[in-house]
């Protein structure tokens, strides 16, 4: 019994020291998301003036000449959590079909998810030797199935109080003492960071682009040539429309006309003709 004890009281210390490092990591971070969250996000209102007498979930909105953030109105990081994400929660609550996500949700959810990792990984880390002392303490069991690691941590969480996951409060009191932060503080700690975000997106894109661009003349060249052979060898053209039942005769017809595969993908993606989803993937899927 006391070897048990041992291990629960390391196993409780070291989940102790995770959320210490965790918060720690966190808290370095949230300046950068916070300010590339500023510099891109957009500014909303929620207006509830067209709802149905069914619904009153309200619909957000921007206003011209009002739709970024101006840093130099929030205090601090709280005044800025009141803000709208723009993303919408099903509510499951009668007469108010959504509920409109702040940032203080956004990053209490986000905290919280890092610090149930955090504590997974702890328990999910002991070797099969304490695993099974664990669950013979707990299920009278000698023995676990190591494949069924995920559902175990589980059961242990619920079984042991000293391994009881706290995520929720941790999340919590680190949102609280990062509301009471002056934003203005916070935002030049990540500044750098955000904006080499955005001009790293902004590159991306611009990139992507450009492989679009070459990808649609290969194509256009492509299938212009297609078209042309596929009117000489039925004497009709291209159908506007592709279903499974019909992709065995479109595929014989690449076949015969030796379309490589980075070509079909250009088809599957580029073609003025509807491919059902089925022979999308079929297309754009390598083989």
């Amino acid at each position: 019994m006391k070897v048990l004890e041992k291990l629960i009281s390391s196993i409780e210390a070291e989940l102790k020291e995770t959320v210490r490092r965790t918060e720690k990591e966190l808290m370095t971070l949230f300046p950068s998301r916070l300010s590339y969250d500023l510099l891109t996000g957009q500014k909303r209102y929620l207006s509830h003036e067209l709802d149905p007498p069914w619904d009153h979930s309200g619909h957000l909105f921007t206003k011209l000449g009002d739709a970024r953030f101006t840093i130099e109105q929030y205090g601090k990081v709280g005044d800025f959590f009141e803000e709208y994400t723009g993303n919408s929660i099903a509510s499951f609550v009668s007469g108010c079909g959504l509920f409109y996500e702040t940032y203080e949700e956004k990053y209490e959810g986000w905290m919280e998810e890092q610090f149930r990792d955090a504590h997974n990984t702890v328990l999910q880390s002991k070797d099969d030797e304490d695993l099974s002392m664990l669950t013979r303490a707990a299920f009278g069991v000698d023995s676990f199935d190591p494949n069924d690691k995920d559902f175990l941590v589980d059961d242990l969480q619920n079984t042991f109080d000293e391994l009881e996951d706290f995520s929720f409060l941790h999340a919590e009191n680190l949102r609280m003492k990062i509301s009471a932060m002056d934003l203005r503080f916070v935002f030049k700690l990540g500044e750098k960071q955000a904006k080499k975000r955005i001009y790293m997106e902004k590159l991306r894109m611009e990139q992507r682009a450009k492989q679009i661009e070459l990808e649609k003349a290969a194509f256009n060249k492509l299938w212009s040539l297609l078209e042309k052979k596929y009117r000489l060898v039925y004497q009709k053209p291209f159908p506007k429309r592709i279903e499974m039942p019909d992709y065995a005769a479109f595929k014989k017809f690449l076949d015969d006309h030796n379309v490589q595969n980075w070509e079909r993908a250009l088809i599957g993606n580029y073609a003025p003709i509807s491919f059902s989803n089925s022979v999308t993937f079929k297309l754009t899927s390598p083989r």
